[in-house]
């Protein structure tokens, strides 16, 4: 790319950000930009948002399933015959930079601008890129000079290809070759898209040899229990319990409200509403499949499997069959109630009305009594009808009278 057609980028670059309209920059650079300017990022002053240290990442990537095809992406992309001073990067898909490739000189230019391990290169982290345009499209992005948001990315040209699990169709990284502004964005972008693809053939083939030889174990699969219900969502698999963090705990709600699946674009659009992007969703659900395994499925995401207990299933089934005992049992408290999810309240005011219901339709003083000791402990109507179900004069009959003139007083 000329200089003329890159020192036009910069101006593009500028106007858009003063709020001007320019034909040179696309809809979706544009819109990539006010979602990071929304999220705090500076174009003048940004440095990179961290998840780990370097030394940390280092050990940390091991883990990762590309950990194995790095000495085939270095052959493939390490060498001189692309640029002098060219680099490769490999991210996985929260953004965060695992590995880098390139000369000692190429290595020290991206020091400049924190281009490092543990460095978050996703939209939110950094701004617009070619690795947070593709984490966000789920496509092979070009970027040149300007099209970045931060300035001191504008003298930079980078390409950036999905890498996708074939057994899942999970992205589970991003391949990014980046270079001073120069490098044909063609050529580039045509060898990091064929790497790609080169690298899901071989982890394709792989999966293919350790499924052949895992068959007896893939029967024994351990039993996965899902609680969601009260204030410690949490996944039990075999004997380990997993704590849940408040969003793969939506996400977990939503998948089991739902029996032919979610999409991507669906979930973010439940979870995050007008801002969500799908990538952040398959982060989230990248990490949660590997604590569940292959019972979490894809295309669409949803629960499945044999072997596999949710709490909130056990108390549809209860009331579905009529057993209100069984439903109480199983009911810790509200679904998620600290989720900011919509779509989640409205899951949780359904199953939480729902038995409510059923328990003050059944004027049974014993029900009415569980209901009103557990998740409708603020509850007048049940408490009212639990008085009319007991005894005149009992004990159970004060201490429960007791308790609704106090809940009352204070709802005065």
């Amino acid at each position: 790319m000329g200089r003329r057609s890159v020192a036009g980028l910069r101006e593009a670059h500028d106007r858009v950000l003063a709020g001007e309209d320019d034909a040179r920059v696309s809809d979706q650079i544009a819109a990539s930009w006010r979602r990071a300017v929304a999220q705090g990022i500076d174009p003048e002053r940004q440095r990179p948002r961290r998840f780990h240290e370097v030394d940390d990442t280092v050990r940390l990537r091991a883990e990762h399933p590309l950990a194995p095809y790095i000495p085939v992406v270095t052959g493939l992309l390490g060498d001189s015959s692309i640029s002098d001073d060219h680099l490769v990067v490999v991210t996985d898909v929260s953004g965060e930079v695992l590995w880098r490739i390139g000369s000692a000189a190429a290595l020290r230019v991206a020091e400049s601008i924190e281009f490092v391990e543990g460095a978050n290169w996703s939209e939110g982290g950094i701004g617009t890129n070619a690795i947070s345009q593709s984490l966000v499209t789920g496509s092979a992005v070009d970027l040149v000079g300007g099209q970045h948001l931060v300035h001191s990315h504008h003298g930079w040209l980078c390409s950036a290809a999905p890498i996708t699990d074939p057994g899942t169709g999970d992205m589970v990284a991003v391949l990014d070759v980046s270079a001073p502004v120069g490098l044909e964005p063609v050529a580039a972008g045509a060898l990091v898209r064929t790497a790609a693809r080169l690298i899901e053939e071989m982890m394709r083939g792989d999966a293919l040899r350790r499924r052949a030889q895992s068959q007896p174990a893939l029967r024994a699969v351990a039993q996965i229990g899902v609680n969601l219900l009260g204030a410690r969502p949490t996944v039990r698999v075999g004997g380990v319990v997993h704590e849940l963090t408040p969003r793969r705990a939506d996400i977990l709600a939503l998948l089991t409200s739902r029996e032919p699946g979610w999409s991507a674009d669906e979930l973010a659009g439940a979870l995050y509403g007008d801002r969500g992007v799908p990538s952040s969703v398959r982060a989230e659900v990248h990490r949660l499949r590997e604590v569940l395994g292959p019972r979490l499925e894809s295309s669409p995401y949803r629960l499945g499997g044999d072997g596999v207990s949710v709490d909130v299933w056990s108390v549809r089934r209860a009331l579905a069959a009529g057993d209100l005992t069984r439903a109480l049992e199983r009911y810790a408290g509200p679904l998620r109630p600290g989720s900011g999810s919509l779509e989640v309240a409205l899951l949780r005011a359904e199953l939480h009305e729902t038995l409510r219901g059923a328990v003050l339709r059944s004027g049974d003083a014993g029900l009415l009594a569980r209901w009103v000791d557990g998740g409708g402990a603020d509850d007048v109507a049940a408490l009212e009808a639990l008085l009319a179900a007991l005894p005149v004069g009992s004990l159970a009959s004060s201490l429960y009278a007791a308790r609704l003139a106090r809940l009352d007083a204070t709802l005065r």
